[in-house]
């Protein structure tokens, strides 16, 4: 939800993912959680890859994690639903 919130709050990144975890107060440990939130984030249309930027696009917008298949994949390798 971190990464979310600083992307809706900037609008623009145009930093490397580095930057974003270190402003997110993202711990080390958590550094692939946050890469997955990004192309979660991606996939379910709230932010674009533009220009080597990250773009938030969706103010707006609404959506259900559940309809993410990077999710889903992820939930079907752990054992979940």
């Amino acid at each position: 939800m971190a990464v979310y919130n600083l992307l809706k709050q900037y609008k623009r990144w145009y930093y490397d993912v580095e930057a974003l975890s270190f402003r997110a107060n993202c711990p080390v440990e958590r550094y692939c959680t946050m890469l997955v939130a990004i192309d979660v984030l991606k996939e379910l249309g709230f932010v674009k890859a533009e220009n080597g930027q990250l773009v938030f696009v969706g103010e707006d917008k609404k959506a259900d994690l559940s309809q993410s298949e990077i999710l889903k994949i992820l939930n079907e390798m752990k054992g979940g639903e």
